[in-house]
């Protein structure tokens, strides 16, 4: 039994605990941020007014909106810039120092933001918006959600094989799509009863809880590398009198844009650099269906909290049911095609894969990622799950512009949520791609991407939308397929011999 917990706590299903409560926390912070905000803006409104001024709809006013406005926009543009910034040094620290290491640093930086809310909400001689503002640069040097979701996949590509990285990228993924639908509803109910100081709290909690089982419970397996830089500021070590500040300022910047450096050097991180972020772009159009299905047809509230909450379920139910089924189908066509040539090599059903949340990992690097021939059926896998559902979401997003009810939405909805599966198989392609010993950096340079594909979805769609509303509603859907459509066709480049 001791055995099996040691075994368990170095392998991937051990990090999914972690995932849930970083999406915990990350959807307890939606909103809390913005009410305090305008509640501070709104109590130094009120102080301008006459004493006997009606107070009606004080908060309602268009100072007030324009004042937590620019707040709100400066505050998500300091979380931005900084988590760009800090994501490589995180990155490297990753790789040379371990993945304990910065996901430690990170998330105790975050935890520490939102302490200090917490006590902006609760102090009068605190309450001002730009001592708020401290609390995102506390998060933004701690490289905010991203780099903590970066140091989790990346724990996972070191205790996984190759043809089971997927499908642990599917579950954790799954358990943040969990955990970002709990968040927002513990968030809502608090701040319904203008509780800001105890959603803050609350947040905290998690991420105090995420330290001491990222700890005590988590095995790093993968030894920390030895690198010359390791001693250097840009990984976090303590300086010495022997670094020059040249060198200390050389190695900061190169620590800054080395992830994208390394995307750049290798054709497939390359071309997956450019599909993964694309799709993200492109998913970010759901976000309009439900103006879109208003305007085209007409939509009831009920209905509109039917379509949302089936894209997300069946999304959900994709990674949980579609992506293993879709792994084992896959392994069985090979093992049929190549039995009696080389029917062990290519097609690793061993037990860990059968029983993944039972088996353990070895004390370092799976000895599946050795094997040549095991990661090129497992990188044939993964490119063919990635195409295939490239090409559902796509034709799910074509069908939901040609629908004409709800129920033709949702059916629709459905159809392209068999695409969920990609973003795994993505995943589980570039930790194979990575040089060794750079998967930290090389997730770190996709967290940067990904938060730039989400920050770009407003640009894009919102003017699109808006022109085309009168005459071609559908735009957005056609253009979000297109986008997928090229997705598949960049996804043709890849090729076995590339990553091997």
């Amino acid at each position: 039994m001791h055995k099996l917990l040691h075994d368990w706590r170095a392998g991937s299903s051990a990090i999914l605990p972690l995932a849930f409560l970083q999406a915990f926390a990350a959807g307890l912070n939606t909103l809390p941020t913005t009410y305090l905000f305008r509640a501070v803006r709104c109590d130094e409104y009120r102080a301008t007014l006459p004493p006997h001024a009606a107070d009606d709809d004080v908060c309602r006013a268009p100072a007030v909106q324009k004042a937590y406005s620019t707040d709100i926009a400066v505050y998500a543009t300091l979380l931005a810039v900084l988590g760009i910034l800090v994501a490589g040094p995180y990155g490297r620290v990753s790789d040379v120092r371990g993945r304990k290491r910065a996901l430690s640093v990170s998330v105790a930086l975050n935890a520490a933001g939102d302490a200090w809310l917490v006590l902006c909400s609760l102090l009068a001689l605190l309450r001002t918006p730009w001592l708020i503002q401290l609390g995102a640069v506390l998060q933004g040097v701690g490289g905010g959600f991203a780099v903590v979701m970066a140091g989790q996949n990346a724990f996972i590509a070191d205790t996984s094989g190759p043809g089971e990285r997927s499908y642990y990228m599917g579950l954790a993924l799954f358990m943040f799509w969990a955990g970002h639908a709990v968040g927002p509803l513990v968030s809502g109910a608090l701040l319904s009863r203008d509780l800001y100081s105890v959603n803050f709290a609350v947040t905290t909690l998690a991420w105090l809880l995420y330290l001491p089982y990222l700890h005590y419970v988590v095995r790093e397996v993968r030894p920390p590398l030895a690198d010359p830089d390791a001693d250097s500021p840009a990984a976090f070590a303590a300086p010495t009198t022997h670094i020059s500040t040249a060198f200390t300022l050389r190695s900061a910047v190169r620590s800054v844009f080395e992830p994208m450096i390394i995307l750049t050097q290798q054709t497939p991180l390359l071309l997956l650099s450019f599909i993964m972020p694309a799709s993200i772009l492109a998913i970010g159009v759901f976000n309009f269906i439900v103006p879109f299905c208003d305007t085209k047809f007409g939509l009831k509230p009920s209905e509109a909290g039917v379509v949302n909450a089936a894209g997300a379920f069946m999304r959900a139910a994709s990674l949980m049911l579609l992506l293993p089924l879709l792994i084992r189908a896959y392994q069985w066509l090979v093992k049929r095609k190549v039995m009696g040539a080389h029917p062990p090599a290519l097609v690793p059903l061993n037990a860990d894969e059968a029983t993944p949340f039972l088996a353990g990992a070895p004390d370092e690097l799976p000895a599946s990622d050795s094997a040549p021939e095991v990661k090129t059926a497992s990188i044939a896998q993964e490119l063919a799950i990635l195409r295939l559902c490239l090409m559902l979401d796509a034709l799910g997003m074509l069908a939901i512009e040609r629908s004409n009810s709800v129920r033709d939405v949702i059916v629709a909805s459905v159809v392209s949520s068999f695409g969920a599966p990609a973003g795994p198989s993505m995943q589980a392609l570039i930790t194979l791609a990575a040089p060794p010993g750079e998967t930290g950096r090389v997730l770190a340079g996709l967290s940067v991407l990904q938060s730039l594909s989400v920050a770009l979805r407003g640009p894009v769609f919102v003017p699109l939308f808006n022109a085309t509303l009168e005459t071609t509603p559908g735009a957005i859907w056609w253009m979000a397929a297109l986008i997928l459509f090229l997705c598949g066709l960049v996804s043709l480049g890849l090729r076995k011999r590339q990553f091997v």
